[in-house]
């Protein structure tokens, strides 16, 4: 397994699918405790903190993994790989990034069965994973910013039945 520490060796497609589904003006923070700020995805993308998914569309699911060595904790639970792993170097706990194939809308026009369905899967990966029950999934760690280890797997985008099985 390679760790592509937010260099020039960082897999483009991951990066590049990264940047482009964030919001245009996504929330941030380099300490979540001070509040959140809202600004161009340009100056966002500099802080330690970044919200990933709109108020509209889901494009990551992301899960809060509180515990030493939670950049396995995929393997651990015999899930299938996320996408990206963004490492907090001073205690190993991670977030779990899996990239959606397909958005998800969550307007008040959207469909309630793919809702339901991401929520059901959300809710079997957070409970296998171990992750943090109470992470509300607004911000993550930001997988760009140079505080964090980032670990780039694998550039696959899933598809919620992919995920589901």
């Amino acid at each position: 397994m390679i760790l592509y520490k937010n260099s020039d060796t960082i897999p483009g497609e991951s990066q590049e699918f990264f940047t482009n589904s964030l919001p245009a003006k996504p929330y941030y923070a380099d300490n979540p405790e001070k509040g959140l700020k809202i600004a161009k995805k340009e100056t966002a993308l500099k802080h330690k903190y970044i919200q990933f998914n709109d108020a509209a569309f889901h494009r990551f699911l992301v899960f809060d993994i509180d515990k030493s060595g939670a950049a396995l904790a995929w393997e651990d639970a015999d899930l299938t790989a996320p996408n990206t792993v963004v490492i907090n170097p001073k205690n190993t706990h991670a977030h779990l990034f899996y990239y959606l194939k397909d958005p998800v809308c969550k307007t008040d026009n959207a469909r309630i069965k793919p809702i339901n369905y991401l929520k059901a899967i959300y809710q079997a990966y957070a409970l296998k994973l171990q992750a943090d029950t109470a992470y509300v999934g607004l911000i993550a760690k930001n997988p760009l910013n140079p505080a964090w280890r980032t670990w780039y797997i694998h550039n696959n985008l899933y598809s919620l039945s992919e995920l589901a099985d």
